[in-house]
C-alpha cells in the first residue's frame, strides 16, 4: 500500500503483529487485508507533523504494559482534539495532542 511522504518509526523490542485492515475506510464491501506490523513502521508524513507537541518522558521497555488516557480538549462537529497520556505503572512516559473524527459506524454502512 502507499504511504505519502513516509516517516520511519522504529519500535525497539516490539514484537511483530498481524493487523487486519480495511481496503477502503468507508466501504467495508471492498474487504480487508492482513499486514504484518513490525519495526520499522512507516507512517504518513502529515501524521507525524505535530511531533513538536509530543513529549517523550521515559523509555518504554519490553514487557511494560502501556495504558493510554485521552481527554477531549476541543470539539468542532465530529472532529475532536485530545490530550493524550501514555502511562506505565501510573508514571507518564509520553504525552501529546491528537485529533480524530468520530463517526457513527452504522451510518457509514448505508
Amino acid at each position: 500500500f502507499f504511504v505519502p511522504s513516509p516517516v520511519k518509526l522504529e519500535l525497539s523490542g516490539a514484537p511483530s503483529r498481524i493487523l487486519t485492515l480495511k481496503n477502503h475506510p468507508q466501504n467495508s464491501s471492498m474487504g480487508t487485508r492482513s499486514v504484518e506490523a513490525s519495526s520499522p513502521l512507516y507512517i504518513p508524513g502529515p501524521d507525524a507533523s505535530d511531533e513538536d507537541k509530543a513529549k517523550f518522558r521515559k523509555p518504554v521497555l519490553p514487557g511494560d504494559q502501556v495504558r493510554f488516557e485521552l481527554d477531549v480538549i476541543k470539539q468542532r462537529g465530529p472532529i475532536k482534539s485530545f490530550k493524550a497520556l501514555a502511562l506505565v505503572e501510573g508514571a507518564v512516559v509520553a504525552e501529546s495532542e491528537m485529533m480524530a473524527m468520530i463517526v457513527d459506524k452504522d451510518a457509514q454502512k448505508k
